[in-house]
C-alpha cells in the first residue's frame, strides 16, 4: 500500500505507551498533526446523558467543521470523552477545546442543576492530549476507543454516543469524513468496522503490525509531525 504524507491528509481539511501531555504542565507535543484527546467529568463522576452527549456531539461537529478539524474516531462515555482528531494545529485544537468545554459546561449547569449540585466544576482541570505519532498505532487506536464504549454496550449500560453508529451505516456528517479510513489505512469504514468488532486488542495489534510494519520512522514524520 502506497504511503500517504501530511499533503495528503490535510487536503481533507502501536502498542507503545504514549505519554499523555497536560496543558496545565506544559509538557505536549504540539508539533503534531493527530491528537487523541480525553476529557474526563470532575472526580469522575457520572455526567454525560443522552441530552448533553448529543448536545456535546452537535457543537463539537460545529466547532470542527469551522476550524478544518477532522474527527476520526469519538466516543461519550458517563465520565469522559474519547476523540481522535487531525488537526491543523495543536493550537487550533487546544483553542476549540476549550470554547467546547465551557459551552458544554454552561448547558449542563442550565439543564442539570440537580444533578450537578455540590460539583464545583464541570470538568476535570485540564483534558489530556496524546501525542499520535505512527501509523500502526493510530490503527490500534481506533480499536481502544471502540472497545470503550462496547464494554459498557456489552454490560448493558449506557453509551451516550459513539461514532462507530456511522461504520454501521455508511453515514458520516461533516466533520467526520467517509473517504478518509481508505486513505489513511487502506480498507472501507465498513471492513475497519469489522475488524474492531471481531477482533481482539492482541490480534488488532498484531494486525497493525503486519499492515504498518513497513513503515519508516522517516515515514511516520513526514505523515503526523508538522515542525520538523
Amino acid at each position: 500500500m502506497s504511503k500517504i504524507v501530511l499533503t495528503d491528509l490535510l487536503a481533507e481539511e502501536s502498542t507503545v505507551e504514549r505519554r499523555v501531555g497536560m496543558a496545565s504542565a506544559n509538557n505536549i507535543d504540539k508539533s503534531g498533526v493527530v491528537y487523541h484527546v480525553i476529557t474526563t467529568s470532575w472526580r469522575k463522576k457520572r455526567l454525560f446523558d443522552m441530552d448533553l452527549a448529543k448536545y456535546r456531539q452537535n457543537l463539537l461537529c460545529e466547532l470542527c467543521a469551522k476550524r478544518g478539524i477532522t474527527i476520526l474516531f469519538s466516543a461519550t462515555l458517563p465520565t469522559h470523552t474519547h476523540e481522535v482528531f487531525i488537526t491543523p494545529s495543536w493550537e487550533i485544537l487546544s483553542g476549540m477545546i476549550r470554547t467546547l468545554n465551557s459551552n458544554v459546561a454552561k448547558y449542563a449547569r442550565n439543564h442539570m442543576q440537580e444533578k450537578l449540585d455540590g460539583w464545583s466544576r464541570v470538568f476535570a482541570p485540564d483534558p489530556a492530549y496524546v501525542l499520535v505519532d505512527s501509523m500502526d498505532y493510530l490503527f490500534f487506536l481506533g480499536k481502544y476507543v471502540f472497545d470503550n464504549q462496547q464494554r459498557l454496550k456489552e454490560e448493558g449500560k449506557s453509551v451516550p454516543d459513539s461514532c462507530f453508529w456511522m461504520f454501521e451505516k455508511s453515514y458520516f456528517p461533516e466533520p467526520y469524513k467517509a473517504d478518509i479510513y481508505q486513505k489513511l489505512f487502506g480498507m472501507s469504514p465498513a471492513d475497519l468496522y469489522s475488524i474492531y468488532k471481531n477482533k481482539t486488542s492482541a490480534e488488532v495489534r498484531l494486525l497493525s503490525k503486519q499492515l504498518f510494519g513497513d513503515w519508516t520512522a522517516e515515514d511516520n514524520r513526514r505523515l503526523f509531525v508538522r515542525n520538523r
